[in-house]
């Protein structure tokens, strides 16, 4: 994930350079930000999903991998698109 990262904040600067300073929504920190926060989003998110039916440890824990892969694929797609610049497709 985190090449696809690097490759998606590269597209983001980009901008930048083909834009101009001008337009501060394609300076990277906005990519930053928002990685950070999607990291404390599913962190918490699939906290919540896993313990929510209860169970044992074990059935909990394989349900927050669960969650936590499945949001893990979503934001590799998006990071992929951004770098690719074909646009964000899958919000």
């Amino acid at each position: 994930m985190r090449n696809q990262f690097v490759k998606a904040r590269n597209a983001v600067a980009e901008g930048i350079r083909r834009y101009g300073s001008n337009d501060a929504r394609t300076n990277p920190k906005y990519l930053d930000a928002a990685q950070a926060a999607w990291k404390r989003f599913v962190d918490n998110n699939c906290t919540v999903i896993a313990a929510y039916n209860g169970g044992s440890n074990s059935a909990i824990s394989d349900r927050e991998m669960h969650c936590y892969e499945g949001e893990l694929d979503r934001r590799i797609r998006f990071l992929r698109d951004v770098a690719n610049g074909t646009g964000l497709m899958e919000l």
